[in-house]
Order: structure tokens, then C-alpha cells, then sequence
């Protein structure tokens, strides 16, 4: 990182890693060209987990070529009269594959509890109803790195 200075250590990156709201995958597509996609997601017990559709491009892609990167912006403010921006963002870097562990439905209820909190019932019931026509995707987090830039 040229920037040292806006280094994070390891727990900030992670708990800015948890704390984002949405994050872009990045895969190689089968077409040879990059392809970045804006998701929601959810860390638990290290790794990061995307809901998807049963069938796309991106399973597709992950299928033909699993390392991947994720990005998440957790905040940005441009400070026009200093040329700069007020930022914090993280990169992790690992390997993607279609999850299909026993505990799909428990991770796919992290979900409500990260978006949806205030209707943990009808989530529950939700997350059954639709766990069985839902893909999950699982990244490994081989590597981390964030940066910052604090003050106005």
C-alpha cells in the first residue's frame, strides 16, 4: 500500500468488513472481461456469504474461475475545498464457491437480522419458504486490507 498513512490494521478492516451495508463482487468472467457486482451480504465465522438466484452469470463465472475480490465502502464524503475525500473502504481477497452446508437456512436468516431486523418472525418464515429456491455463495477471506482517510 503506497498510502501507510491510511493503512488500517487487521480488526478495523474487519469490523468495517461487517459493518458495510453492501459490497462488490468482482469475478473473471467466462467472457474473459471483469465483472463486478453490487450485493448484500453478511460475514460470519470468517467467511462472506451472498444470496443469489439459483442460476446466472455469476455462479456461472465462479463455476469456471473461483478467486475473486469484495470491496465495501463503509463511508465517503468528498471535501471539495480540500481536494480530497473522507473515506473507509476495505478489499478482501479468497475464493468463491455455491454453498450448499446444513446451516443454509441459519445463514440466510443472518440476512434478516442485518437487513430486516425489526421482522425476525416473518423472516424466519421467509428464509423457509425460499431457502430451498436460494443459491449462497461463500467467499474465503484470504486476505484483507483496508484504508481510511480521517477529518475534514
Amino acid at each position: 500500500m503506497r498510502r501507510k498513512d491510511r493503512e488500517m490494521d487487521l480488526d478495523s478492516a474487519e469490523k468495517a468488513l461487517i459493518k458495510g451495508s453492501f459490497g462488490v463482487l468482482s469475478v473473471l468472467g467466462t467472457d474473459g472481461f471483469p465483472y463486478g457486482i453490487p450485493v448484500n451480504y453478511v460475514v460470519k465465522d470468517g467467511y462472506i456469504y451472498i444470496h443469489c438466484a439459483k442460476e446466472g452469470k455469476k455462479l456461472g463465472d465462479i463455476a469456471s474461475y473461483p478467486k475473486v475480490s469484495f470491496t465495501v465502502v463503509t463511508r465517503s464524503e468528498v471535501l471539495s475545498g480540500k481536494f480530497s475525500t473522507d473515506y473507509e473502504s476495505v478489499i478482501a481477497f479468497g475464493e468463491a464457491i455455491e454453498y450448499s452446508g446444513e446451516d443454509k437456512g441459519s445463514i440466510l436468516f443472518e440476512f434478516i437480522k442485518k437487513y430486516s431486523s425489526e421482522y425476525l418472525d416473518e423472516g424466519l418464515q421467509y428464509v423457509e419458504k425460499m431457502k430451498d429456491a436460494t443459491a449462497l455463495i461463500r467467499v474465503s477471506v484470504d486476505r484483507l486490507s483496508g484504508k481510511r482517510r480521517k477529518g475534514k
